[in-house]
């Protein structure tokens, strides 16, 4: 066990070494969970590279979509139409090339 790590207990009162992970099923080391103080044997139930996953997983999901509608402009008739439409403010606009 790592030096971080006190030992921890299952549900019989036994140190504990391994743990199985709810989310890929695969049975890994303690030192493979985060702490977490609300459960019974004070490591998360998910594994830290399942729960990177799912957390990089989330951060896609919030990322906003494109507008195919504006996707057509150029960077100057994108800023044009937009004040049309009357918007205000800083436009910071990235322009993705494919090579």
């Amino acid at each position: 066990m790592g030096k971080n790590y006190q030992n921890y207990l299952n549900v019989n009162s036994e140190i504990m070494e391994t743990k199985k992970c709810t989310a890929c099923g695969s049975v890994l080391p303690i030192s493979e969970f985060s702490h977490h103080p609300k459960t019974a044997d004070g490591l998360c139930n998910v594994c830290m590279s399942c729960r990177s996953a799912k957390i990089s997983k989330g951060k896609k999901k919030q990322q906003p979509g494109s507008n195919p509608q504006l996707a057509q402009f150029k960077p100057r008739e994108l800023m044009d139409e937009l004040r049309a439409r009357g918007y205000k403010g800083t436009l910071t606009y990235v322009q993705e090339i494919k090579l």
